[in-house]
């Protein structure tokens, strides 16, 4: 009877120390998720400066191209007849050789379009530029002697506008920077540009994606990082040129910067709740057959601009920022901590239970001795 008292008494003892361990684990858990939680919002605020830091680098770095080639522009209209009808093909090509970039075109305003009459790129010859929305526009503003109204895309200087790196309409292939240059002495407007290959130096040294490249490289628990326009995710848009031909705009690309594997249904509603609220939503989530935490941040850049349109090509003033870690990094945590507390724990439990059962156990013995002694002396 005695021994099933200790034995009770040991299993209640075992499973307030199972119970009690439980709780702590619950609650170690929660506590050890939400610290986890704040460092990576504080993490991804950090995170939203360095971006925004690279982003305008890139940003002066294209503005500084654009007045390279307002000068070739300017330089080439000294070069050339003011009359479009007495300018050559040949004499563009020679003359975009000298002036170091990749082609030159004449624009030429006719009753219903502006065409690309003249350049030594043949596959730009006789194209229209009605669907280039709001390319055609600013053309008709520059043949006006306008100052362009666009100011919330590209670069407006004196007689001058510079469009950000796009897909060409007539080379889907290529990626190339415009500049535009009317001043009123010609009956054309000057079109030098020039290829993607500056830029693509710029950013593979200093640029937004290697930035993103670095800090996943130095976190072990950052799997993903990834700059979205809300506009257009996650589909993003794809255009036809005056051929029919389908082109995905460079400024409507759904993802700007970094990458996007790591994908979830609550995705596209976190994006635009972020977006339109211009608060941080976070979540947890399984992904790429692993569980994740997911953070997408609102970014405005209304004071600073940004090279993006929505799906009908009006402009953006904000761009969302995705944070993407790895929660089972966390839970190796959770589950090492646990593991050293509960080994801590129950090799206590147990030499204490030992101690107990042993003292209760001579207890008994000196009781039986006792009872013994007295009834011997009877």
């Amino acid at each position: 009877m005695k021994r099933k008292k200790i034995r009770y008494a040991a299993s209640i003892l075992l499973a307030f120390i199972v119970i009690n361990n439980g709780v702590y684990y619950y609650q170690s858990k929660r506590a050890l998720e939400e610290q986890h939680r704040q460092e990576l919002h504080t993490w991804a605020k950090q995170l939203e400066v360095a971006v925004e830091q690279s982003r305008l680098g890139a940003d002066m770095f294209e503005d500084q191209m654009g007045r390279e080639l307002r000068t070739a522009a300017i330089a080439a209209q000294y070069a050339l007849d003011p009359d479009v009808e007495k300018v050559t093909n040949e004499q563009l090509a020679e003359l975009s050789e000298k002036l170091d970039i990749a082609h030159l075109t004449l624009l030429k305003q006719t009753e219903d379009d502006i065409v690309l009459y003249r350049s030594s790129d043949s596959t730009q010859l006789g194209r229209s530029t009605k669907q280039w929305d709001p390319w055609h526009d600013i053309f008709k503003e520059l043949f006006r002697n306008q100052q362009t109204t666009v100011d919330w895309l590209g670069q407006t200087l004196d007689n001058f506008w510079s469009g950000p790196y796009e897909v060409s309409s007539t080379d889907l292939d290529k990626i190339y920077k415009w500049g535009y240059y009317h001043d009123g002495m010609t009956n054309y407007i000057v079109d030098p540009y020039i290829g993607f290959q500056r830029m693509d130096e710029y950013n593979e040294i200093t640029g937004v994606q290697r930035l993103i490249d670095e800090l996943i490289a130095a976190s072990p628990s950052l799997l993903e990082v990834a700059v979205i326009n809300p506009g257009t995710f996650p589909e993003g848009v794809v255009a036809e040129n005056d051929l029919g031909e389908p082109k995905e705009n460079l400024v409507q690309r759904p993802i700007l910067y970094g990458g996007y594997t790591y994908k979830t249904e609550r995705d596209e509603r976190s994006v635009q709740q972020a977006h339109q609220s211009g608060e941080t939503v976070g979540f947890n989530g399984h992904a790429e057959g692993r569980p994740v935490y997911k953070l997408f941040v609102p970014v405005n850049v209304k004071e600073k601009g940004i090279h993006i349109t929505d799906e009908n090509g009006g402009p953006m003033d904000s761009y969302v920022l995705s944070v993407v870690s790895d929660y089972t990094h966390l839970q190796k945590q959770v589950r090492k901590q646990m593991f050293n507390l509960g080994t801590i724990v129950l090799t206590l439990s147990g030499l204490g239970a030992a101690a107990a059962i042993v003292a209760i156990e001579g207890r008994n013995r000196s009781g039986r001795k006792r009872n013994n002694g007295e009834y011997a002396s009877e």
